[in-house]
């Protein structure tokens, strides 16, 4: 396949483009066997590292919002669908996308239009994730902190009980034993 544009994703950011990129296809009004033969051979994957392909096909199954079966999911879509690049081992994130031209559609107009729309919806969802991080860490320091107290406290009665010595509250007896 000669790609007429390549654009390089982020992993995360590869289902919204692939559904994007489906539902621009069918409103063109490509039949539905030209719309397969697209996906078979005029759109892909490429993983930057490792140079793992995927194909249209398993991109869609990628993208696909239902819940997935797993005799029927590729190894490599089910990685991609756990955050991993396709070829287990590669620490790759990003992924060239290729596209074929097709009459009546110019992609790199229509991606940044996407990628537009896509930053929008994902700042929104990057603060509320980041506003609930910050909620879950300061939740679990201030837990820590509390437990440190009651330790300590813990520490100091046992010392105080058995007469221990409490370094920097209680001073050390010297006893002096008279011969």
């Amino acid at each position: 396949m000669e790609a007429s544009f390549v654009q390089r994703e982020h992993l995360e950011k590869i289902p919204p483009i692939v559904e994007f990129v489906s539902a621009t296809l069918k409103r063109s009004g490509i039949t539905p066997g030209v719309l397969d033969e697209y996906f078979r051979t005029g759109f892909c994957a490429e993983c930057i590292e490792c140079r793992i392909r995927l194909t249209g096909h398993e991109l869609l199954m990628l993208s696909e919002d239902s819940a997935p079966d797993e005799k029927q999911t590729s190894p490599k879509v089910a990685r991609l669908r756990q955050g991993y690049c396709a070829r287990g081992g590669c620490d790759s994130y990003f992924y060239n996308l290729s596209f074929q031209d097709l009459p009546n559609i110019d992609w790199p107009k229509l991606l940044s239009e996407s990628a537009v729309t896509a930053k929008l919806g994902s700042q929104d969802e990057i603060g509320k994730s980041l506003g609930l991080f910050g909620a879950q860490r300061h939740r679990l320091l201030a837990t820590v902190a509390i437990g440190f107290a009651a330790f300590i406290l813990l520490f100091i009665l046992r010392q105080l009980y058995l007469g221990g010595s409490i370094p920097f509250i209680r001073e050390p007896e010297n006893f002096r034993v008279d011969h």
